[in-house]
């Protein structure tokens, strides 16, 4: 049992801190992974925040692997899919996304290997066709690159918007 001090309303609080024993990093890790997929490096950097040893952190990855409830490759996959359906980012920013999931980097490389110009060129063009308030080039290509597309696909982008925003800068003069 651990004592803290509530500032706001100025007293003592007791709360229940279970001790750190395997089992229950084993029974943390597990509720954690039934709410949701983690990759090992996340769940291992939640045990160690929940104050669990390094070694049991590690037996209870390696267990949670060996059962199939951890599964960085598959977690590649799935995260990979689903970034591509949402059709927001480009290579970088995928890339990025998945680093920030603290996927291996062999992973990383082979699931962005499957990303290719054309793939990235049509996800570009949805995201700028749901774009209603893009009134010049520049915002299109300020846009795109926040969201990480490599250049090939945005000058894909601009140059099927060419006549578009040609009309926009005739009317402007």
């Amino acid at each position: 049992m651990e004592i803290t001090y509530n500032k706001f309303k100025k007293q003592k609080v007791s709360v229940y801190k279970p001790a750190p024993t395997l089992e229950n990093a084993r029974n943390y890790a597990i509720y954690l992974l039934s709410r949701q997929m983690y990759t090992a490096a996340i769940i291992g950097d939640k045990l160690m925040q929940k104050d669990y040893s390094a070694k049991d952190t590690e037996l209870v990855i390696q267990e949670m692997q060996k059962l199939g409830y951890i599964n960085d490759i598959n977690y590649a996959d799935v995260y990979f899919r689903n970034l591509i359906s949402q059709g927001n980012h480009g290579y970088f920013g995928i890339k990025q996304r998945l680093q920030r999931k603290k996927l291996p980097e062999k992973e990383i490389t082979r699931v962005m290997s499957a990303l290719d110009t054309t793939v990235e060129t049509n996800i570009a063009l949805k995201f700028v066709k749901a774009q209603t308030n893009i009134s010049s080039q520049e915002k299109i290509v300020r846009m795109m690159q926040n969201r990480g597309f490599r250049w090939e696909a945005i000058s894909e982008v601009l140059r099927k918007f060419k006549n578009k925003f040609a009309k926009v800068t005739e009317e402007d003069l």
